[in-house]
């Protein structure tokens, strides 16, 4: 991860290439809850990162939007009480 001194907890992320799985959007949701659920177990509040998949996997833009948005949403409609607050999407061009 480097030398990142602003973050409390640094999460590393796998995707599988697009390619390879009949469904990246079914896994960012995937990916998202788990994340989201760790998260809660530390009671952490901010989360930043990538479009996770966009790179190197291959994960289409869209597929990458729909599953990052229906495994918040999923997850946030089923843990009312989450501690995460802000989710910053971080991209560099």
């Amino acid at each position: 991860a480097g030398n990142i001194s602003c973050a409390k907890q640094v999460f590393h992320l796998s995707t599988p290439h697009h390619d390879k799985v009949a469904n990246s959007k079914e896994s960012i949701k995937t990916t998202m809850i788990n994340v989201m659920t760790h998260m809660d177990k530390m009671k952490l509040q901010w989360l930043a990162l990538p479009p996770i998949g966009t790179g190197i996997a291959g994960v289409p833009v869209p597929n990458f939007v729909q599953g990052f948005y229906e495994g918040v949403s999923q997850y946030i409609d089923g843990n009312y009480s989450t501690k995460v607050k802000i989710i910053d999407i971080v991209v560099f061009d």
